[in-house]
């Protein structure tokens, strides 16, 4: 087996509420490679915290990773308290594993398969409000992490939920934002990693551009 490496990531059944009323307007959910768990159980928010240098390309083939899924650039004063999204794949990524960080959430039967989704929620008494590096990347939250490889160039991506249309973030107060929708042709607010040759990736926690590269 290649050398093992992290993804995290930052998500089943969306919230009934449309409103979208809440306060995050910069939140994003990126997803970090890395090279090993960051902490014993692997939760702790990965080093470095949501900016350029967050690893969204990896190798296919020989390498194994963890992806972190996390919710960043949110509002410290208002926390993290959920998120609710969908992700999609390419058929060769094998996905072997998922740990879930936050300490509630729900799932439809096929999450893990491309096309599946997951909402996840942190209760008041541990609602996120961690800010590493710099003050301005905001607060950031690890919804979870999978441990996968891709047996060729493949990519996996943040999406909106498929029964709502919308990948949403939830505050302490219990205030959703959405961060996308279904409508939304270019989800700016979204990351993807990809792994093999062409680097199709895309890392939302830098300055958001008008539309993807």
């Amino acid at each position: 087996m290649g050398k093992i490496l992290p993804v995290v990531i930052v998500a089943c059944l969306p919230w009934s509420s449309d409103s979208g009323g809440g306060q995050h307007g910069e939140a994003v959910i990126a997803i970090h490679l890395s090279s090993d768990v960051h902490v014993k159980d692997g939760c702790g928010v990965p080093t470095p915290p949501c900016d350029s240098l967050l690893h969204t390309s990896g190798e296919a083939q020989s390498t194994n990773y963890f992806a972190y899924v996390l919710v960043a650039k949110a509002d410290p004063t208002l926390g993290i308290g959920g998120a609710s999204f969908g992700i999609h794949h390419g058929q060769s990524l094998g996905l072997f594993g998922w740990n879930r960080c936050a300490p509630s959430g729900t799932s439809n039967e096929e999450w893990e398969r491309s096309r599946s989704a997951i909402s996840v929620t942190w209760d008041s008494t541990r609602c996120q409000r961690s800010q590493p590096g710099r003050p301005s990347n905001g607060s950031i939250a690890c919804v979870g992490f999978f441990y996968l490889a891709a047996y060729s160039p493949s990519h996996l991506s943040i999406t909106p939920h498929p029964l709502n249309g919308k990948a949403v973030v939830l505050d302490c107060s219990g205030d959703t934002t959405v961060v996308a929708t279904r409508s939304d042709s270019s989800s700016l607010r979204l990351g993807t990693v990809s792994f093999g040759p062409r680097d199709s990736s895309y890392n939302p926690c830098g300055p958001i551009p008008r539309k993807r590269p």
